[in-house]
């Protein structure tokens, strides 16, 4: 308690002292704040960067032609479904069918209804809201039911809930030539369970007029013995921040860089990323922490030398009151421990003024803490340093006196 009221008794006594050690603290809080807000102000536009700018990527062929139309085996697509690298996975089968019964050598005449399985509605439509979520949710069973556009309702008479009996066909091109086979999956009745009322784009998934849900189709073909390959597969990375990982893990699954001067092909064996946005706002956001890191120890060594030579050009106006304490019999440790904390307090006290003045005006002091620490921790050090090298100066004057 007596040391408490001498620090106390002396920090008044050196009011004008003790002002500049608060004024020197609160700049320093403040330049230190500014600097780690920076930091902050990074790691956030980092974090918040793959939902501002997702990457997008779909499965194409070796050329990178196209998008749809393709070749895409069943166990590659369950890879994708499974993946934890990945979200969104959208991905469809083309279908060809027509109303009734549509006997196999009719196809060429009576298959004109365009059709597709889907587990996402974005896969075939540009779809939102409400109408988004009601029709994934259907397309989500296994059920006998269908979506169909409004032009197709029309023209062919049909209303929503209506059972009706389609025949449905798998179409693929045989070989590098376009020739194009159908193979028979089912005929049976589907119930209408809605209208396609979302935007038709204005791409390769353009023109279908009848979705089914995409469970229900697989069965058909595991039926059938056949693989449900998909004909189009689309996705956004999960992590875009480990974009070199993923890029690795997609290598290993057999895909391929697209190679634009390859020859045509169906088969979808390539991978496709719309990462340059992206790359090249976090190659920017991690130059730029780079460089703020690697100012760390700069801005380290700034509090500690301005704490040092603070604290050493104060001493030299009180080597007299070391020298009393000192011939007062108070030993060399307790002496430098008193001025240090004479010093140090009024820092501490700068310090919190400067949190307070940011909880005032912006409300953020919660991320403070650290950096609180780091600065008195450092503007401790700089003021002990100061002392000790004081203290042995002064007690070489000491022993000067005595002699």
């Amino acid at each position: 308690m007596k040391f408490v009221k001498q620090v106390w008794k002396n920090i008044k006594t050196h009011k004008i002292q003790s002002i500049l050690c608060v004024m020197t603290a609160f700049l320093m809080a403040a330049m230190l704040d500014i600097y780690a807000g920076n930091i902050r102000e990074a790691h956030s536009q980092l974090a918040s960067l793959p939902e501002l700018l997702p990457v997008y990527g779909y499965i194409t062929n070796l050329s990178g032609t196209r998008l749809a139309g393709l070749e895409i085996p069943e166990d590659m697509v369950h890879k994708f479904e499974q993946s934890e690298l990945v979200r969104d996975v959208r991905y469809t089968t083309r279908l060809l069918g027509g109303e009734g019964n549509v006997k196999m050598e009719d196809w060429e005449t009576d298959l004109r209804l365009t059709m597709a399985a889907a587990g996402d509605i974005r896969s075939i439509q540009d779809a939102e809201g409400a109408y988004l979520e009601n029709i994934n949710e259907m397309l989500k069973s296994e059920e006998k039911v269908c979506a169909v556009t409004p032009d197709a309702m029309k023209e062919y008479g049909w209303a929503l809930g209506d059972e009706v009996l389609l025949t449905v066909y798998y179409y693929y091109i045989s070989n590098r030539f376009g020739e194009m086979k159908c193979l028979p999956l089912t005929t049976e009745e589907f119930t209408i369970e809605a209208v396609m009322e979302g935007e038709e784009r204005a791409d390769e998934y353009a023109g279908v007029e009848i979705v089914f849900p995409i469970g229900t189709v697989r069965n058909l073909f595991h039926e059938k013995g056949l693989s449900c390959n998909a004909d189009s597969l689309s996705f956004y990375v999960r992590d875009p921040l480990s974009l070199n990982q993923f890029k690795q893990e997609m290598q290993g699954w057999g895909l391929l860089p697209v190679a634009e001067d390859a020859a045509m092909s169906l088969e979808g064996v390539a991978l496709r990323l719309r990462d340059s946005d992206f790359t090249a706002s976090a190659s920017y956001l991690y130059r730029e922490l780079d460089i703020l890191n690697g100012f760390l120890p700069a801005a380290a060594l700034l509090v500690f030398w301005i704490a040092y030579v603070a604290s050493y050009l104060m001493a030299q106006k009180r080597k007299e009151e070391f020298l009393l304490y000192r011939l007062l019999g108070l030993p060399k440790r307790n002496t430098i421990f008193l001025l240090f904390v004479e010093q140090v307090v009024p820092a501490c006290f700068g310090v919190l003024l400067c949190y307070a003045a940011g909880y005032f005006f912006r409300q953020d002091i919660k991320v403070h803490g650290t950096e609180g620490l780091l600065l008195i921790a450092g503007y401790a050090a700089g003021c002990l340093g100061a002392w000790l090298r004081f203290a042995h100066a002064g007690e070489m004057r000491l022993m000067s006196l005595k002699e």
